[in-house]
């Protein structure tokens, strides 16, 4: 499975929310107003869904999901969650939470 084909197709189904692409924590990144929602590192998605809001729960709750450690050193980004390309049929869901909750 072509991971970054899948980014690229967020990116064209999220387009008319003014949604850019670009690099973010090394891999390739999802953004709005130039601030990054989602962000690709390796084969798994991380979504930027909040700390401690239901979105991120939900997220948490799919399997093989948990913390967002960009470096893989254990250090975590507060409020983003990494989904593996075997949930890939929530990225556009879950991509949708995390720009809402970007947006405020």
């Amino acid at each position: 499975m072509d991971v970054e084909a899948l980014v690229t197709q967020l990116a064209v189904d999220l387009q008319g929310e003014g949604v850019t692409t670009g690099e973010a924590f090394g891999g390739s990144g999802l953004f709005v107003a130039g601030h990054p929602f989602a962000c690709l590192n390796g084969d798994t998605m991380a979504f930027r869904l909040g700390r401690n809001t239901a979105a991120a729960r939900d997220a948490l709750a799919l399997e093989g999901s948990g913390d967002f450690s960009p470096a893989g050193d254990g250090v975590v980004e507060t409020g983003w969650v990494a989904v593996p390309v075997e949930q890939v049929s929530e990225w556009n869901r879950l991509a949708e939470a995390a720009l809402r909750n970007v947006r405020g």
